[in-house]
């Protein structure tokens, strides 16, 4: 490789990104990771640590918000709050509110009965941005393989970067106050915290997760506190970049474009390697997985014009990688909906249509969009009607979502000593199904229709599972069985 020309040394100097619109070769590192995300939802066999690819989605977050927002505290000295929560909105809500209104009518005429009985909740949980803690609280396994699964399950990564861009901002002037401005010091105090959240993700692995019969880490997976490190991780890189002297970063950026290779390669043996059930990931491997994107974006910052860079700046990767937002809003729901079930299609032939289908919709949609973000439409309709349209949006999104649930039986959980509701079948030979949203959904897999002989029954607890031997769990007591039914005591949420 042929190293760049080393320009003059510049001191507080905001990431190259930040500095111009879009950086084609991010573009292509989004691109990729979801491309992962939607072959791991497909199937997880086929790419093992797919789930993993969420946090490059972090990580860059991180990064570009705060090269942004340094960028204008250098020019103006200080961030203008209101703009950044406004620019943030146009980006994100208009497709979102379309997705979430959508799924929410469609999902109310197809899912099962379990996966209805969810939808307002979930649909709400997504516009208000607390998804991730909503799956949380009612115990939804993103790893399970049973059951039929919310079409909003997705929506959990948009809450927690919600969060961040909410939280951030605040978080970063207090740093720069703190720091009398010295970069040096805000990337240090971002470390502090990236460290605590690591530490707080090993401790509820090892405390909460560890013990459970089958282990399930739905709990880091979705929270907001044992994610922060990936986002943070990104905003502390964005700091870095502006107090390394650029002379440095030029006359070693051959090295660094080689470590930003090899990090590649570490990105991919983790998407083909690990799996949800691989302790080391949630106890400092996933930290790993998140530096090596770091080194990939300091390679493609420092030398953009190198062949790794050019490789991921290729046009159909990053028009992917454009479309990354919207095809992610998609690619869920169109998976849910179009299963092997109700289509009856092979894995190949349904792969395909839901791929076409989701780039289809991501692609009408990022055209949607465009008018909003470049704020051409608000010029266009006139301030009073832009302030009208959107107070009015977010009504009408949350009317969708409430008029098109109405009638919906909710899902609650089972009081103590309650009798278990039958959910199909007359027969005498009886299935009784306690646990959380996956128990729930499982007992759905047994149409009357296909087992006339059997009936089946079914209590459902948040995050329940049976009590092992010494546990200290009582999610589900005091059970017994009657020559027509049996009975559940729920004594309380499982850890």
């Amino acid at each position: 490789m042929t190293q760049p020309t080393t320009t003059g040394q510049q001191h507080h100097e905001v990431p190259a990104l930040a500095r111009s619109k879009r950086r084609p070769a991010l573009d292509g590192i989004r691109a990729l990771s979801v491309v992962a995300v939607m072959i791991y939802h497909a199937n997880p066999e086929w790419i093992p640590g797919g789930y993993l690819s969420v946090n490059v989605f972090f990580v860059l977050s991180g990064y570009l918000i705060t090269g942004l927002l340094l960028k204008e505290a250098s020019r103006w000295g200080s961030i203008d709050l209101v703009s950044f929560y406004k620019n943030r909105a146009r980006r994100l809500l208009p497709a979102l509110f379309v997705v979430v209104a959508a799924v929410t009518l469609i999902g109310a005429r197809i899912l099962t009965e379990s996966a209805r009985a969810n939808l307002r909740g979930d649909g709400l949980a997504t516009l208000f941005y607390v998804a991730n803690w909503r799956f949380i609280l009612e115990g939804e396994s993103y790893f399970a393989s049973t059951g039929d699964p919310s079409p909003f399950r997705h929506m959990w990564t948009l809450a927690i970067e919600e969060q961040f861009y909410l939280v951030f901002p605040i978080l970063l002037l207090g740093l720069m106050t703190m720091a009398n401005g010295r970069r040096r010091r805000i990337a240090q105090g971002l470390v502090v915290l990236i460290v605590l959240s690591a530490i707080v993700q090993a401790w509820i692995y090892t405390s909460q997760i560890k013990p459970m019969p089958t282990p399930d880490p739905s709990r880091i997976y979705y929270g907001t506190d044992t994610r922060a490190n990936e986002l943070l991780l990104g905003a502390a890189l964005a700091v870095a970049m502006t107090y390394w002297r650029k002379r440095t970063l030029r006359a070693n950026a051959e090295k660094l474009t080689w470590i930003g290779i090899a990090s590649f390669g570490g990105m991919l043996a983790f998407f083909f390697g690990p799996n949800e059930t691989s302790a080391w990931v949630f106890l400092g491997g996933s930290v790993l997985f998140s530096i090596l994107i770091c080194l990939i974006i300091v390679a493609i910052e420092v030398w953009p014009g190198s062949v790794f860079a050019e490789f991921l700046s290729w046009k159909p990767i990053v028009w992917i990688g454009e479309l990354s937002y919207g095809i992610y809003l998609w690619h869920w729901p169109i998976f849910v909906f179009l299963n092997e079930e109700r289509t009856g299609w092979n894995e190949l032939v349904l792969l395909v249509v839901r791929l076409a289908l989701t780039v289809g919709l991501a692609t009408i949609s990022y055209y949607f969009e465009q008018p909003i973000r470049t704020q051409k439409l608000q010029k266009r309709l006139g301030r009073t009607k832009s302030i009208a349209a959107w107070s009015l949006a977010l009504p009408v999104t949350v009317a969708v979502v409430v008029l098109a649930t109405l009638g919906i039986k909710p899902v609650t959980d089972a009081k103590s000593g309650s009798q278990l509701d039958t959910t199909t079948g007359s027969g005498d030979k009886k299935i009784a199904v306690v646990g959380d949203s996956v128990g729930y959904g499982l007992a759905f897999q047994f149409p009357a229709g296909s087992y006339p002989g059997v009936s089946v029954t079914v209590a459902r607890r948040s995050a329940a599972v049976p009590p092992s031997s010494g546990s200290s769990s009582t999610a589900c007591v005091n059970r017994r069985t009657t020559p027509s039914a049996a009975t559940c005591s729920p004594g309380g949420r499982t850890p």
